[in-house]
């Protein structure tokens, strides 16, 4: 690493020429040195296997990929820097993004994030959620299932793939901003420009305040989510749900009203 001689000496886990057997070499090296970078390039086994020990001990760890190469689902989400040997601008590009990686992972605030880490989180969140909480992770681990079979059968039309992926955003903003009160997901066609779209919900926010004042609206695609600051009763979440639905353009609405602790 050139641009950070005083700080790394690169080790490739091919190339350790100690004595001694090779595997538990490297797993030393993954357990104990301040950064690790993976190429998952023509999705080695050993590879993973070892990116899943790196992810377990939390330390610092960069990906790397093949430009053109399909990254496996349970690293999709998270950073990773695409390189082509045989394209110089590439080339160029995925080392002035592996030295922007270097200098965050120097940045004494810097904190890794990896599947493992997300997961023990999703544990201690489990372990004290609230029923509404609960609700929403339940709801994000069933998009995440479904975004898993996306990848492994790949037989959804790219607006069915766009659309699973709305969803885990949706829950995932959810999850970070829990309900107050009741929600409502407003959803259209996948079909529906995004200029025609900007006008419905427009629309839609319009009618929508001439029934009730306090709301919040968010785009996720081609749904939109309300969150009502105060719970309706049931004839006034009956006369908003109606009129949502006759908002032309609309698909579907549906209501999710959340149990208080």
């Amino acid at each position: 690493m050139t641009n950070f001689p005083d700080q790394f000496v690169v080790v490739r886990a091919d190339k350790i020429d100690q004595p001694g057997m090779i595997d538990a070499q490297i797993i030393g090296h993954l357990l104990d040195d301040d950064l690790v970078i993976a190429d998952m390039t023509e999705l080695n086994p050993n590879a993973f296997y070892e990116m899943g020990i790196r992810h377990m001990k939390e330390l610092p760890i960069i990906h790397m990929f093949k430009k053109g190469e399909i990254i496996p689902f349970d690293v999709k989400l998270y950073r990773a820097i695409p390189f082509d040997y045989g394209d110089p601008t590439d080339l160029k590009a995925a080392r002035a993004d592996l030295t922007r990686a270097l200098v965050a992972v120097l940045d004494p605030d810097y904190k890794p994030d990896n599947p493992v880490i997300r997961a023990r989180g999703v544990v201690k969140l489990a372990e004290s959620a609230t029923p509404e909480s609960t609700i929403i992770q339940q709801q994000l681990n069933e998009v995440s299932r479904r975004l898993a079979s996306v990848e492994d059968r790949q037989l959804l039309s790219i607006s069915e793939s766009s659309h699973v992926i709305d969803e885990f955003e949706m829950q995932k903003f959810l999850q970070r901003f829990p309900p107050t009160a009741t929600t409502i997901v407003v959803r259209f066609s996948p079909s529906t420009q995004d200029d025609q779209l900007n006008n419905m919900i427009s629309s839609l926010e319009g009618a929508l305040k001439t029934v009730i004042t306090k709301f919040a609206g968010y785009r996720f695609g081609k749904a939109f989510l309300i969150k009502l600051q105060s719970e309706p009763s049931a004839p006034e979440l009956l006369v908003i749900t109606n009129l949502l639905r006759s908002i032309a353009g609309v698909s579907a609405v549906n209501v999710q009203q959340w149990e208080r602790s």
